[in-house]
């Protein structure tokens, strides 16, 4: 019994150790929001380049806005989210998925998303409140 106590242990450690990384490349598509008030749609493109994300946006008054980050590795799965060489927030990485989550607290603002990545599919769920309440997205994109 202490033996396979042992070798199971070993084995999760070992497991630990690999965070599942998110293929390289540039996913285009569309994402959805939605606060108490008000909801709408935006254009976006995501390129994922080791542990750089890098996302420009791009709304329906054609106004742009950008979100990049770099998810430095940390102990086990778990990461830094470090923008402009300042770290933000923490995640983490599933084991065996293409699946991270992080947080970070900006000023009065508070984030939380989930990046999946399915084949050719890169999906982003995620929500913040800057002090007027929830906003909540969805996006969809595919691999070029």
């Amino acid at each position: 019994m202490k033996k396979t106590a042992l070798v199971l242990t070993i084995l999760l450690a070992s497991q630990l150790s690999h965070a599942h990384s998110f293929t390289n490349g540039t996913y285009k598509g569309n994402g959805l929001w939605n606060s108490k008030t008000k909801n709408g749609g935006y254009q976006v493109s995501t390129v994922i380049d080791n542990n750089t994300v890098k996302t420009h946006y791009t709304l329906p008054d054609g106004n742009a806005r950008d979100w990049n980050f770099d998810m430095q590795p940390g102990k086990s799965t778990f990461f830094d989210v470090v923008t402009q060489g300042v770290k933000v927030g923490t995640g983490y990485c599933l084991e065996k998925a293409s699946v991270c989550h992080y947080e970070l607290t900006v000023g009065p603002m508070k984030l939380e998303e989930t990046l999946v990545q399915q084949g050719t599919k890169f999906y982003r769920y995620g929500s913040k409140d800057e002090g007027q309440g929830p906003i909540m997205w969805q996006e969809s994109t595919d691999k070029e």
